[in-house]
């Protein structure tokens, strides 16, 4: 089952934390931060990580604030959801958060996270593929799998698959277990979105008036 990120962002006001409406475009949108990206997940709060690749986290196990706007997840003033659903019945505007690893950062808190981290990733890769790569070049395969298996697939080293001849490489179900480095965050949507965020942040006294609640499902 794919995990996906939902978002929520506060701005500080005179008043306290103050939710934007707005502030997190919808699915389509360039940059959309909601999109699937397992390693901003790892980075973000530990979610997802370990799976072919580790990333040490920045914003685990946080929660939610307790100074939270109350009316972006229940305007008639029922309580904050402790698990994301609680009165989803009740309240029409409910904000989903997901179900499971609720935390948050600032702004400036998250412009600060390593975005450009190396990652040593490893995966199984078509062995078509996998010799296009070596042939063009480039920090990472155009598309890999974390596990695979069936009847007739074979799994190959990369050591293994130079040896073979171009015979044997065409051979269907041929797959490579490969490992490389890339920096695979370094312009994903969700850092991208973040600058989006900048004239909200100069209207809230800086990158600390501005925050971002995170949680996901599975």
């Amino acid at each position: 089952m794919g995990c996906d990120i939902h978002l929520r962002v506060e701005r500080r006001t005179g008043d306290g934390w103050r939710f934007v409406p707005g502030a997190v475009p919808g699915c389509g949108v360039d940059p959309w931060p909601g999109a699937r990206n397992y390693y901003a997940f790892a980075l973000l709060a530990d979610v997802r990580n370990g799976d072919g690749f580790v990333i040490t986290p920045q914003f685990p196990e946080r929660g939610l604030p307790l100074d939270i706007d109350r009316t972006a997840f229940c305007p008639v003033g029922l309580p904050v959801p402790a698990m994301g659903h609680e009165c989803a019945d009740e309240c029409e505007d409910f904000a989903d958060l997901g179900d499971h690893s609720f935390t948050h950062a600032t702004l400036a808190e998250l412009l600060g996270a390593p975005w450009d981290v190396t990652v040593r990733d490893t995966g199984f890769i078509e062995a078509a593929e996998y010799a296009r790569w070596l042939t063009e070049g480039g920090d990472h395969p155009r598309g890999w799998c974390r596990g695979v298996g069936g009847y007739h697939v074979r799994i190959v080293t990369s050591e293994e698959f130079a040896a073979m001849c171009i015979h044997d490489r065409a051979a269907p179900s041929l797959y490579v277990r490969a490992t490389w480095e890339w920096k695979p965050l370094i312009a994903c949507d969700f850092r991208r979105w973040l600058d989006t965020l900048a004239p909200l942040a100069a209207e809230s006294g800086g990158n600390d008036g501005v925050r971002v609640l995170m949680g996901f499902d599975s």
